[in-house]
């Protein structure tokens, strides 16, 4: 499987970090690739449980440049494959795109405007299988836009 992931710049709160870190661990002998944007926050913070808890996978990164200014704000993690850097939203759908499993961390509920809602609703509209962990409860994907 290629697992996906969006999440923030602020990071992971505890419940999100000990839920990706279980998810990871459950289904860990069936992650080929991991994939995320390189991001300072979240990204950075999947990137090392992903390494930590299942070093066979391929991790690939997708970096994101403003299309405004060409600015990036990036962890720089060590990467099995990094692909050329492309604008946040090119390189969000990308990421969907190349995942057979999108893993999602917002901040909240509310800020359904960030890039992170914008890739999991693309996710939805493509259907993919996935799970977005909130800050204080886990739905699935598919579920959590149908119902909204």
């Amino acid at each position: 499987m290629i697992l996906g992931f969006t999440g923030t710049r602020e990071g992971m709160n505890d419940f999100q970090r000990r839920n990706v870190e279980g998810w990871i661990v459950e289904f860990g002998k069936t992650i080929v690739i991991g994939v995320h944007g390189d991001a300072l926050g979240a990204d950075a913070e999947f990137h090392a449980i992903l390494r930590s808890k299942c070093p066979h996978v391929q991790i690939e990164i997708r970096p994101g440049i403003s299309a405004q200014d060409g600015s990036t704000i990036r962890a720089y993690t060590q990467a099995d494959k990094e692909y050329a850097s492309r604008t946040y939203g090119e390189r969000n759908r990308d990421i969907v795109d190349q995942c057979d499993f999108m893993l999602g961390t917002p901040l909240n509920e509310q800020k359904r405007r960030s890039g992170t809602w914008r890739t999991l609703k693309y996710a939805h509209r493509c259907g993919k299988p996935g799970l977005i962990v909130l800050p204080g409860r886990c739905v699935d994907l598919q579920t959590f836009f149908s119902d909204t």
